[in-house]
């Protein structure tokens, strides 16, 4: 098998975020919905009270309360919530000021986002495939008008836009949006019409193309509040919302439209008997023929209580009305309701308590009586400003209720609640709180034998004023898995500089806290802390840890620098057991000079050598202690050729007794190259210096080395370049191979990425591989960027990027584990959380190329089918994933074998067609390839269809058959042989005028018809012939299938359009599909699957699902007469012809047939056919007018004991 190339794979990335000091963090929640499976969305604001910064914070919390995802969003310049929806596609929406985004339900990963360009009110999705929003074109203009948009939910293409401009061209803003099923989308807002005054302007617009249907005005004259929207699918739309008039006041107004016309068919008005505030806030209709609006009643603001109405939606009569007023005698306010289906509406607001306290209220009334079933409150009467702001239902008896609430240390918080819908218990509550972050910075990272990789870092609470930072330690499992986190807080500030773990069980972090040394070592299966040791130097100065390592035999050496006087300082090494922490000795040592020496990297090696290095005087300066005694061995210094500054920046030791040191020099001519100086590890004799300069005058500082068991010895930094032709002042990555017996330079490898690029680790494995991480800085953000070279040549293997973050996002340190992973850690900038610990783990492993592999299986099963078995063979895979959804979209849960190559499928007793999917990958990180079939889930009880018509087909050049707009006749029948389990019949007949051509089908699939309500599919084969324009018709050679979906607008008395797609396509050789060549459903929809329901409205003539239990005198005549066309009806078309012509008939049983040509004399002219016919088959055969002398010929047809006959005619 095959391999693809060698581009690692992100296994995993992870961020860490603490949390400060929980002042200054508001979040105000907006809205909340739920799925089908009782999870919740949840979307708010959250704002930093100290920046003014704000964000949209989304997450899912499942049906037990445990937070799954959250997602924040920060782009535009308008972060606040407006509205979620959920699909059930998988798809969450959320509406922000003047932005649009998607995320997965699954995963919470963001699937798209777009700017909308306007101010955003509102947001619905249909079940189509489509979301839509509203609003207005803008704030900061004198006359805004409504704007509505409608995008792709799957990519976020936008589909069509329309504005709504008033009659005065005034102020129009747009409040609430609803969709139906019938195709309409209804938009309501304000419209200003001078002098103060102010209408309700409700407009429907066309689904498919946003053409404005209607618009309708309701006006009362004086000012309007907020208008709010829903639609029922019976063919009507409400909107509720607060009129005012010197005589009543405030009152709360409900309307209702047809939703076809527009017209008004009733509206309803409330006053309390105070003729005081009357404020409508929601609306809400359930599938029993009732309205309800809520909202707040009172002789003032302030002494306002629940109202809740019920009208009958037929008559717009109030059915009843209640009140509510909790025991404080206070500001009572709704904010949304729901109904479900089992009789409840629930209402929930806030109740105040006190003077600036309130408490969430939320109640469920009986939808026929009005009575009021229970109330519960959350929170305490003198908590704090709290406010509820949303309410949703679940199919599962949950009643969810979103708002903020007031903590006294967090500031305000997002909350959700869910109550039992039966009782109003409480099941749970969440709290989220938006800026909770401070800045964390990933300093090291080592992995253990086993994969898991340890992170270590500083959080900094600086952004709030604090004084202090933090270690902090992670460890992260092979799979990316948080197993624990351990912060080291003691009140002061504390820096990390190094990790390392042995191999029994510590993890060991060292640096500094409050001036002196700190070491840790955690217990590696737990997190908790084993140890804890500081060092304070002689001189109670300030003491820093730079580094530490392991030797493997129990020791555990920590170096860094210690203050000895005012700008004197010393380099200070300390050996620990590693096991206990028992401090074993102390050495410390200056050079010539007490001045500037500060120590910056440790080394260990195999032979009992301990080696430290850093700058003395602006010299290097390496020492050598015995690590059993801690005595000196030798010390070094370094100073370049031009006896300039030097600076060290990190060691390294190999097996073969040599220690090698890097760092900057200033050379002769030149401002810093590399400078890489060799030691004999046991005298700590020079063996030699190699230099590293890019030329062009420039800038060159090393970073990092290390050294492999070949022989090579690798360097890797940055350059700056700041002369010649090509960029000024640019920084590449620059690393060097040399030779690590001579120091012969042996190769060098420039990357040069998209900006200013740095390099910081470098790591090499024992396969000849040299990894070197680091970022890159640009002026939109930065990435991390590692590269992996080969050590013999320098070749470069391959490079991969992190996403780049919104600010300068910056790689630390990496490492290896025995499996050729490679674990890069640093940190990323992120709007509202500062910096965070970021951390990503690469594979090398190698993905299998996968074969094109179709699913084998049945595609038609009738109602009740169980045990179905589905397989995907010859794939190459190791990894697959099945869905199964509906022609609603929904997915169908009914089978076993998720996650291997085949499943069982019990199909339901409800005939529809399902989507039976399959992605499949060979791998973790490795590309997946998905393939789907169609299954018909039949019942041949449940009725046939029949229709004929005409339609219009838009122009579409992806398609053989639509490159120009075309009439289309059409004829269709389908039904079940009676007496038999799945034999289908009946035919699918298309005209295209613009051919002109005809499609006829051949046959109607056995098992394909399915009737699953108004809706009906079949599919099967055909032909296609062509009309010359002397009337001779030519035979298409090739095969085709077909696809009908056909719905009835009338279906049991409903008043809708009847809809109708065709799907034809090529039948290659091998029975394969081929090219599509006529479609009508991309002109209206862009859900083109093939179970999807039909949008395209027929022009002219009608569709009909007939039931088992339709007995009118038409449907009858309707059934008897196509029972006939399809049973028994033997045509030629045409009939009068010059170069050829089409016999065909339908068989209406299984039987022997012979087709015959006769002259009006009876002589026989030509056997045109003969064989078996099966039943329900179509069978056409063509007749050529070659040797055919010109008039009137008979065909005549014997199929059993059936004689048919049909005139010709044949002209020269």
């Amino acid at each position: 098998m095959k391999a693809e190339a060698q581009q690692p794979v992100e296994e995993w990335i992870r961020t860490y975020d603490s949390s400060g000091p929980t002042g200054d963090k508001p979040g105000y929640t907006q809205t909340i919905v739920t799925d089908n499976e009782g999870n919740s969305y949840v979307s708010g604001t959250a704002t930093n009270n100290n920046t003014y910064e704000s964000k949209v914070v989304t997450f899912k919390l499942s049906p037990t309360g445990e937070e799954l995802w959250v997602q924040e969003y920060a782009k535009g310049s308008f972060s606040e919530t407006r509205g979620i929806v959920v699909d059930n596609k998988g798809g969450v929406y959320v509406a922000t000021g003047d932005a649009i985004v998607r995320y997965d339900t699954q995963t919470g990963a963001e699937s798209w986002d777009n700017a909308t360009g306007i101010r955003a009110t509102d947001i619905a999705v249909d079940n189509q495939g489509s979301v839509y929003i509203t609003g207005n074109t803008s704030i900061s203009t004198e006359s805004p008008n409504y704007a509505t948009i409608r995008y792709d939910a799957t990519t976020g293409n936008e589909i069509w836009s329309s504005t709504y401009n008033g009659e005065n061209d005034d102020t129009d803003f747009a409040t609430a949006i609803a969709v139906d099923n019938q195709g309409g989308v209804y938009v309501t807002g304000v419209s200003y019409t001078g002098d103060f005054g102010a209408d309700y302007v409700t407009v429907r617009y066309d689904a498919a193309t946003g053409k404005q249907d209607w618009v309708s005005r309701y006006s009362m004259g004086g000012f309007f509040g907020e208008p709010f929207i829903d639609a029922d699918n019976q063919g009507s739309v409400f909107i509720t919302g607060t009129t005012y008039n010197g005589t009543t006041g405030y009152d709360i107004a409900t309307v209702r439209y047809s939703a076809t016309t527009g017209e008004q068919l009733w509206a309803s008005q409330h006053n309390n008997a105070d003729n005081g505030y009357d404020w409508a806030t929601a609306i809400a209709v359930d599938n029993q023929g009732s309205v309800y609006v809520t909202g707040y009643s009172g002789s003032t603001y302030n002494n306002s209580d629940f109202t809740t109405i019920r009208y009958d939606v037929a008559t717009g009569e109030q059915k009843w009305l209640r009140y509510y007023n909790k025991e404080d005698n206070s500001r009572d306010q709704p904010a949304g309701i729901a109904v479900d289906n089992q009789g409840g509406i629930f209402v929930t607001g806030t109740s105040q308590t006190g003077e600036t306290t309130h408490v969430f209220t939320t109640i469920r009334y009986e939808a026929d009586t009005g009575n009021l079933k229970w109330v519960s409150s959350y929170g305490e009467k003198d908590e704090g400003w709290a406010e509820a702001r949303g309410i949703a239902i679940d199919n599962k008896g949950g009643v969810f209720v979103t708002g903020f609430y007031p903590a006294r240390e967090t500031g305000p918080d997002i909350v959700v609640i869910r109550y039992e819908a039966t009782t109003g218990e409480k099941d749970w509550e969440q709290r989220y709180n938006g800026f909770g972050s401070q800045s964390d910075y990933g300093i090291a990272v080592a992995v253990d034998a086993a994969g898991n990789a340890y992170v270590t870092g500083t959080n900094d609470n600086h952004n709030y004023n604090v004084g202090k930072a933090d270690f902090v330690t992670i460890k992260y499992s092979p799979t990316g898995e948080a197993l624990w986190v351990s912060v080291y807080d003691r009140g002061f500030n504390s820096h990390v500089s190094g990790i390392a773990v042995d191999d029994e069980g510590g993890v060991f972090v060292t640096g500094s806290s409050d001036g002196d040394y700190v070491t840790i070592r955690y217990d590696a299966s737990t997190g908790n802390t084993d140890w804890e040791k500081r060092y304070n130097g002689e001189y109670n100065g300030w003491d820093n840890a730079a580094g530490l390592a392991l030797d493997g035999k129990g020791g555990l050496y920590v170096t860094g620098s210690s203050e000895t006087g005012e700008n004197t300082s010393t380099y200070v090494t300390i050996r620990y057991d590693a096991a206990t922490g028992q401090q074993q000795w102390v050495s410390s040592f200056h050079g010539e000079s007490n001045n500037d020496n500060l120590a910056e990297a440790i080394a260990v090696d195999s032979t009992g050598g301990v080696y430290v290095t850093g700058n003395s005087a602006g010299d290097y300066l390496t020492v050598r202690y015995d690590a059993a005694t801690g005595t000196q061995a030798w010390a070094r210094t370094f100073n370049g050729e031009a006896d300039g500054q030097e600076w060290v920046s990190d060691i390294a030791v190999d097996n073969q007794g040599s220690v090698y040191v890097i760092g900057y020099s200033r050379g002769i001519h030149t401002y810093a190259d590399y400078a890489t100086v060799s030691y004999d590890a046991a005298t700590g004799q020079q063996q030699w210096v190699s230099r590293y300069d890019a030329g062009r005058d420039g800038y060159d500082y090393p970073a990092a080395i290390a050294v492999d068991n070949h022989g090579g010895v690798y360097v890797t930094g940055r350059s700056q370049s700041i002369g010649g032709e090509e960029v000024d002042f640019a920084y590449d990555v620059i690393t060097v191979g040399y030779e690590a017996a001579t120091g012969e330079q042996k190769w060098v490898a420039r990357y040069d990425g998209n900006g200013l690029d740095f390099a910081t680790a470098i790591a090499v494995d024992n396969a000849g591989g040299v990894y070197v991480t680091g970022h890159s800085e640009t002026s939109s953000g930065g990435a991390f960027n590692t590269i992996k070279y080969k050590a013999e040549d320098g070749t470069q293997v391959w490079a991969i990027q992190t996403e780049e973050g919104e600010i300068d996002d910056t790689a630390r340190d990496l490492a290896l584990d025995t499996e050729g992973n490679v674990f890069v850690t640093g940190y990323s900038f992120r709007p509202g959380t500062g910096a965070d610990i970021l951390t990503v783990k690469y594979s090398q492993g190698q993905c299998a190329v996968l074969a094109d592999a179709a699913i084998q299986g049945s595609t038609t099963a009738a109602v009740n089918t169980g045990n179905a078995i589905y397989t995907l063979t010859g794939s190459n895979a190791t990894s697959y994933t099945w869905r199964i959804t509906g022609s609603s979209g929904n997915d169908y849960t009914g089978f076993t074998g998720q996650g291997t190559s085949s499943i069982s499928v019990d199909w339901p007793a409800t005939p529809d067609v399902y989507k039976l999917s399959i992605s499949y990958s060979s791998g973790a990180g490795c590309p997946a390839q998905d393939t789907t079939i169609y299954v018909h889930v039949f019942n041949p009880q449940a009725g046939f269809v029949t229709g004929s018509g005409w339609l219009t087909t838009p122009a579409n050049p992806d398609f053989e058959l639509m490159q120009a707009s075309s009439r289309v006749q059409w004829a269709l029948v389908a039904k079940y042989k009676p007496k038999t389990e799945d034999v289908a019949q009946g035919s699918l007949m298309l005209l295209l005028e613009s051919g002109p051509a005809i499609f006829h089908s051949t046959n109607v699939e056995d098992g394909s018809l399915v009737i699953t309500g108004n809706q009906a599919f079949y599919r099967g084969q055909g032909t296609l012939s062509y009309i010359s324009g002397s009337g001779g018709m030519t035979t298409d050679p090739r095969k085709f299938a077909y696809l009908v979906s056909a719905t009835d607008g009338n279906f049991q008395g409903a008043k809708a359009e009847d809809r109708l797609r065709i799907l034809i396509w090529e039948l290659k050789a091998d029975g394969t599909r081929g090219a599509g060549v006529y479609d009508n459903q991309p002109a209206c929809s862009t859900n083109l699957d093939e179970n999807a329901s039909a949008c395209a409205a027929i022009g002219g003539g009608n569709i009909t699902i007939h039931t088992p239990n339709m007995k009118t005198r038409r449907e009858s005549a309707v059934l008897a007469l196509e029972e006939a066309h399809s049973a028994s009806e033997f045509v030629a078309y045409p009939t009068a012809f010059s170069e050829r012509t089409t016999l065909a008939f339908t068989a209406d049983q299984d039987t022997e047939y012979s087709l015959e040509l006769y002259d009006l004399k009876g002589a026989l002219v030509r056997r045109i056919a003969n064989g078996k016919a099966q039943v329900g088959h179509r069978y056409e055969h063509e007749v050529s007018a070659e040797d055919l002398q010109k008039g009137l010929y008979v065909a005549r047809l014997a199929a059993g004991k059936k004689v048919q006959t049909v005139k010709i005619v044949v002209e020269r």
